[in-house]
């Protein structure tokens, strides 16, 4: 009697013998320190240990768990990947040489360490969400600066979320691309000194509602805010309506400008220092939907409203 098998048996069997092929989406995982260039730093589809050493690099499509172990982003590296998972003791960091566009193109959970060295000047572009219960942090040793492109929302529930070391030592945090997005925390402790607001239009909103974000800001006391397109709604009363002491533009500077493309927006319960020492020009919209706004309030500069066109 001939034997009879299910094409879904044979295309399991299939699964088993034909190799990875470029183009795929599968699961990286790493178990031990390595670098990211090395193909067998990763793993392939299963937990640690065991499993095939990776055929190559990660793709786009492909999503990470650093599992155990350092994964170093080395100057070999063509660093992309979907979801990136850093487990709670792994750590996720950069050689100070690489100097690379980091593309993640899903969501960075971050319950280990992810790491800045010194002298680190490379670009992380996030398209999804950072969602954090862990350690982000950037070394204080030497010049250097760099870029994390958030896309998604930023939320904290615990650890420390530090982008800043000195005004040279930094990271700067610009929020990009479409649709609205939110700063919120239920936990934990933010160090944060240049932002940026470059979303797609005018009404797309950054919605700040972390107060533990405000302090980090204070903490940092530098306020650089680099205001190109989007709306910035501080919004962080509910959460405790800790005061922004200053805003301005440009490490150093003392005066603040909106542009014309930039909404700046207080909610109920809130207070905001406009260029505390500074002028601050207004091109753009300052929208008082409750709280107090401030401005210039230790030397007495003009608030000057420019009309567009």
């Amino acid at each position: 009697m001939k034997k009879k098998y299910s094409l879904s048996l044979l295309g399991f069997i299939l699964l088993l013998v034909l190799p990875l092929e470029k183009g795929r989406c599968a699961s990286y995982v790493v178990c031990a320190s390595g670098n990211w260039s090395t193909p067998a730093t990763f793993k392939v589809g299963v937990g640690c240990p065991g499993g095939a050493s990776a055929p190559a690099q990660p793709l786009a499509a492909d999503d990470i768990i650093v599992s155990s172990g350092t994964l170093t982003i080395d100057a070999a590296a063509t660093p992309t990947c979907h979801n990136i998972t850093i487990n709670a003791g792994a750590i996720l960091t950069f050689a100070v040489s690489s100097g690379l566009t980091f593309n993640i193109t899903g969501t960075l959970t971050i319950i280990g360490s992810l790491t800045f060295p010194a002298g680190y000047a490379g670009i992380v572009n996030v398209t999804g969400n950072i969602v954090n219960s862990g350690t982000v942090s950037r070394t204080n040793l030497t010049n250097g600066t760099g870029t994390i492109n958030l896309t998604g929302s930023l939320s904290q529930s615990a650890g420390s979320f530090s982008l800043f070391a000195t005004a040279a030592r930094n990271l700067d945090l610009v929020f990009t691309g479409a649709g609205n997005v939110t700063v919120t925390s239920t936990g934990g402790t933010f160090t944060i000194s240049d932002i940026g607001i470059n979303k797609s239009t005018k009404a797309t909103v950054v919605d700040i509602q972390s107060d533990a974000f405000i302090t980090g800001i204070n903490t940092a006391a530098v306020f650089n805010f680099t205001l190109t397109t989007g709306t910035l709604k501080i919004n962080n009363g509910a959460a405790g309506g800790t005061a922004l002491t200053n805003m301005h533009n440009g490490a150093g500077a003392a005066a603040l400008t909106i542009p014309y493309n930039v909404v700046l927006e207080s909610d109920a319960s809130t207070t905001t220092t406009l260029s505390k020492s500074g002028q601050t020009t207004l091109n753009g919209e300052l929208f008082i939907n409750g709280g107090t706004v401030n401005h210039s309030t230790t030397s007495k500069k003009d608030l000057i409203y420019v009309e567009a066109g």
